[in-house]
């Protein structure tokens, strides 16, 4: 099992040993927010799985589904302090 850590303060220049080596770290300050639920890393899952693929199979397309108004200003509000936080940047998809 493995252990997991949750870090509240970042400094930098900091000396932090591993396998008796000391190497130095120049780290920057995090905000902690509401955020740090959402961005959380999952627990490790030894999983293994695949997908068989049909020879010659196209993808499906399929238009993406409406949401309500509120909704929608809620993700819009999210995604704009997700922004700003820098967690997330814009990104332009061929």
């Amino acid at each position: 099992m493995q252990d997991s850590v949750r870090i509240t303060h970042v400094y930098g220049n900091l000396p932090l040993q591993f396998d008796d080596k000391i190497r130095i770290i120049n780290a920057f300050p995090l905000d902690m927010c509401e955020f740090d639920i959402i961005l959380g890393i999952p627990p490790v899952r030894e999983v293994e799985f695949n997908i068989e693929l049909i020879p010659g199979a196209e993808p499906i397309s399929k238009a993406p589904y409406g949401m309500a108004p509120v909704e929608l200003k809620e993700l819009k509000d999210q995604l704009h302090e997700l922004l700003e936080r820098g967690f997330i940047r814009l990104s332009v998809s061929p």
